[in-house]
């Protein structure tokens, strides 16, 4: 209880995995996090109950070599998880298609859709607002390390290029 209540011990069974808090849900109702297994070949998303310490699987991802998470967190600090505006969902990134793409999940670890698909890597999630994903993409092929902002909505469609320009673009919110 960050209010100064008795604190909760959670029983997050890692199984030897290295978690990762991801961050709270609205109104403190849950923790999310992820937990990394050593081998860099599974990961899992885990939702955490504040007043009783139990811990249910939201998402997991496993690799016969490895799921590239690991390196984006470790090397990276780049976390593969955000939460929607009203959190009700989360925005998932995998590269199970062998592309890294973006994937929202309901709060009970159920595939919603998948919000960017096609022969591009995401990078990262910028913001979530306003209905849309904003996030940054080499999403020109014959210019594979240009980076571009990008928008998808957040209810399913077609992925948005928002800068023309080549080179790396990246936006910034105003307040």
């Amino acid at each position: 209880d960050a209010a100064g209540g008795a604190a909760t011990r959670g029983a997050l069974d890692t199984g030897g995995s290295e978690p990762v808090v991801a961050g709270w849900l609205p109104d403190s109702r849950g923790l999310l996090g992820c937990g990394l297994a050593r081998d860099c070949r599974r990961a899992e998303v885990v939702a955490a109950d504040p007043k009783t310490g139990h811990t249910r699987s939201l998402v997991s991802e496993s690799g016969d070599t490895f799921v590239r998470i690991h390196h984006d967190i470790y090397f990276g600090a780049k976390l593969s998880l955000w939460l929607t505006p009203d959190g009700s969902g989360i925005i998932w990134r995998s590269s199970r298609s062998g592309w890294e793409h973006l994937y929202l999940y309901d709060l009970e670890g159920n595939l919603v859709h998948q919000l960017t698909e096609g022969d591009f890597p995401v990078d990262q999630v910028s913001a979530v607002l306003d209905g849309y994903v904003y996030f940054t993409a080499h999403h020109d092929q014959a210019r594979p390390y240009d980076l571009h902002l990008c928008r998808v909505p957040l209810g399913g469609g077609q992925v948005e290029r928002l800068a023309a320009a080549n080179g790396s673009n990246a936006g910034t919110r105003s307040p």
